[in-house]
């Protein structure tokens, strides 16, 4: 483990937000490899200062670039660049997501673009260890005890990536994979409403056996029930 050169952080464009400013600011570093995994970063006060900010924007950048794993806090022990950064150096683009305001409709309108193309790929191509991936994980869903209920996000999340698998299309899969990080929050907070998790199931299930009987209009009409479900239930 290292420190960080505090030099390494100085204030930037004002034409940003501050949160923008330091996220873009902690981007650039790591991609022109300047702080690497494991590394130490300085405190918050002196990152603050360093980057022309208040303490309270340095912490909700904080919390992005942790949600994109690139840095893990660690309560009392400081804040440090994540040893496993992989997937948040090539996914630079959830850095924008997740500071861009869009609205409800805008969301939606996202995701039904993106798992549309999932399903047509999976229908011209599908892949039989994906498909069985989303059937296990609907069979783990429907077992789960109700008492863990709230634990079903994860399962929902490994449907999609299941999902994203049976795609058969390795560049599908990536950007769908990617992507699936930037609503994973989102996904997380609808199974915490009672209820969700057998409405969750039923919907699931419905993209499943849809793209199993080999029906695209039954497929899509599907996933459309369910991002219209994963809003309504997240609200």
């Amino acid at each position: 483990m290292a420190t960080i050169d505090q030099s390494l952080f100085y204030s930037t464009s004002p034409q940003m937000s501050a949160v923008e400013r330091v996220v873009e600011h902690f981007q650039e570093l790591l991609l022109q490899r300047k702080i690497r995994p494991g590394d130490l970063l300085p405190s918050e006060s002196v990152l603050a200062e360093r980057l022309g900010v208040s303490r309270g924007s340095l912490r909700e950048a904080m919390k992005v670039l942790s949600a994109l794993g690139l840095v893990e806090i660690k309560r009392g022990n400081g804040t440090y660049v994540c040893h496993d950064l992989g997937r948040g150096l090539l996914d630079p683009f959830l850095l924008r997501l997740n500071l861009l305001g869009y609205g409800i409709e805008q969301l939606m309108e996202f995701r039904m673009l993106i798992e549309m193309d999932v399903v047509r790929s999976i229908l011209k191509h599908p892949n039989p260890e994906g498909l069985c991936g989303m059937a296990t994980s609907l069979e783990h869903m429907a077992a789960l005890d109700p008492a863990h209920a709230e634990s079903a996000w994860e399962l929902d999340m490994a449907f999609h990536h299941a999902m994203a698998q049976a795609s058969g299309n390795v560049l599908i899969q990536q950007l769908y994979t990617s992507l699936l990080r930037f609503f994973e929050p989102m996904i997380q907070k609808t199974y915490q409403v009672p209820g969700n998790r057998e409405m969750a199931l039923q919907l699931h299930q419905a993209i499943y056996d849809a793209l199993v009987a080999d029906d695209e209009q039954a497929a899509t009409q599907a996933v459309a029930n369910a991002i219209d479900g994963w809003i309504k239930g997240g609200k």
